[in-house]
């Protein structure tokens, strides 16, 4: 029997937000700053836009960010947190604001040491099964930036036509996903074990041995 693992926890630093905000300036500003406790912050991010496009700007320290705008360094550490987690909420409450015009309407689902995260982002081209998105932005909810593609669901209701991108921090397994997909038709596993991405590895070699000819 396997021992149970200990849930992964990401622990974020004020600096992975500050990173992961001052490169997407077009997802801050989508915030409704008005009367927000950090408009300063958002100013001063907006401000950098067109000098971190042109690699002619090293972000400060927090230590450094907080006397430039002349507020406390736990509170740069807080309102840094707070602008990360309302664009995250936002982006789950409006996802259309997270798309362009023309753009595929992608829901991104991460797996990442077997915890699950859920971003809408409007994508240029529909990715395909295998491929590498690495997207910074997502480093402070998940503690990575790079993942696989591993598969790609199209739902279709009465909004459209939307996209879910199966994300995973593991290179793609093809020959695993062989050993599932006929243990899957030989009804040795159920439809949940077959699309679930993160296996046992007492399931994983108990397909390799049952199937070895495969």
């Amino acid at each position: 029997m396997e021992t149970p693992k200990k849930r992964y926890f990401n622990n974020p630093s004020t600096k992975d937000y500050l990173v992961a905000l001052a490169y997407f300036p077009n997802f801050v500003k989508l915030l409704d700053t008005s009367n927000a406790p950090y408009e300063k912050i958002i100013t001063w991010l907006l401000e950098k836009e067109s000098l971190l496009k042109e690699d002619d700007f090293y972000l400060p320290t927090i230590k450094q960010l907080a006397i430039e705008l002349d507020i406390k360094t736990s509170n740069v550490t807080k309102y840094l947190k707070m602008i990360y987690e309302d664009i995250v909420a936002l982006n789950h409450n409006k996802p259309e604001l997270f798309k362009n015009e023309g753009q595929y309407s992608c829901r991104l689902s991460f797996t990442y040491i077997g915890e699950h995260y859920l971003f809408n982002l409007g994508l240029d081209v529909i990715p395909r099964v295998g491929e590498y998105l690495d997207i910074y932005f997502v480093n402070p909810m998940i503690g990575g930036t790079g993942f696989y593609v591993d598969k790609i669901y199209h739902d279709y209701d009465y909004v459209g036509h939307s996209i879910n991108v199966m994300l995973t921090a593991k290179i793609p397994n093809t020959y695993l996903n062989l050993l599932k997909g006929k243990a899957y038709l030989q009804g040795d596993i159920s439809f949940m074990e077959f699309i679930e991405r993160d296996i046992s590895n007492e399931l994983q070699q108990e397909l390799i041995n049952r199937y070895k000819n495969l």
